[in-house]
């Protein structure tokens, strides 16, 4: 019984320190359905409709700046054409992905897979804006896009929201009717 007593006030207090850190991870209990996907995100997070049938998640946290924190949009293609036209990937003379915006120079995309789908991701330089005006390099943008084959999901990040655990969380939920 001491022993597990022990183990439980450990836990507690990692988990305060967690907490006190801004580690926490929010429950995932809220579902989005679009045409082709599903996807699970936090409880605390808004929804709201974007362009061209894309659908706009914003966190509690999300800069008044900020028209969203996370962007899904579904394509009806496969990934390598949703790749290509995203404007962010591309693959160089040895047919590996890489991106090709931001800032910075181009880097090796890493590929993601699940069960039912696959794809690719990577974070990139990009701009910002806040209370003192634009910043070109002042953000890291998360942008994937993930296929079942038929169909493909474009997402990506604003460059202030950075918790790239929930975003992971968020990614790994996408299911493909």
């Amino acid at each position: 019984m001491k022993k597990c007593l022990q183990r439980v006030n450990r836990l507690l207090g990692l988990s305060s320190i967690y907490l006190f850190l801004g580690v926490s991870t929010p429950a995932f209990a809220a579902d989005l359905s679009m045409d082709v996907v599903s996807l699970k995100y936090p409880n605390s997070w808004r929804v709201s409709p974007g362009d061209g049938g894309c659908s706009h998640l914003s966190a509690p946290s999300k800069s008044s700046h900020d028209a969203f924190s996370l962007e899904v949009c579904p394509v009806q293609k496969d990934m390598e054409q949703a790749a290509y036209d995203s404007g962010i990937f591309d693959k160089n003379e040895n047919g590996t992905w890489i991106t090709i915006a931001g800032q910075g120079s181009s880097q090796i995309a890493n590929h993601i897979t699940n069960a039912k789908w696959a794809g690719i991701q990577a974070v990139i330089d990009c701009g910002i804006e806040d209370e003192t005006g634009f910043h070109a390099v002042g953000g890291d943008c998360f942008w994937a896009i993930i296929s079942d084959g038929r169909h493909s999901l474009v997402i990506d990040t604003v460059g202030t929201y950075r918790d790239v655990r929930t975003i992971n969380r968020i990614v790994n939920s996408i299911r493909f009717k």
